[in-house]
């Protein structure tokens, strides 16, 4: 999704209506890991996820009218969106 965001398939609004959630707490969880495998591996490795998602904090910022930096949450917070994303997959498994 962020190689046709960055070339101007899919807008920042269309991907945060549909992404946003799912797309914070992937790179709040992935983003020590991107950074590492860009160091030892290569810089294209992920190479649109941090643009993307700083392009989504700013949808969030504007829509919520927070700062940008307030969109990240504790590890408390991200722990409990992971889990009731978990807990919803479950469900859904379910029926």
């Amino acid at each position: 999704l962020g190689f046709y965001w960055k070339n101007g398939e899919l807008s920042s609004t269309v991907l945060y209506e549909h992404f946003y959630d799912d797309m914070r707490i992937y790179y709040q969880g992935a983003n020590g890991y991107i950074a590492k495998n860009q160091k030892q591996e290569s810089v294209a490795d992920f190479e649109y996820v941090k643009p993307l998602f700083t392009a989504l904090e700013k949808v969030e910022a504007k829509r919520t009218q927070r700062q940008v930096s307030d969109s990240i949450s504790d590890t408390n917070a991200y722990l409990d969106d992971l889990k009731s994303e978990m807990e919803l997959d479950s469900d859904a498994s379910k029926k």
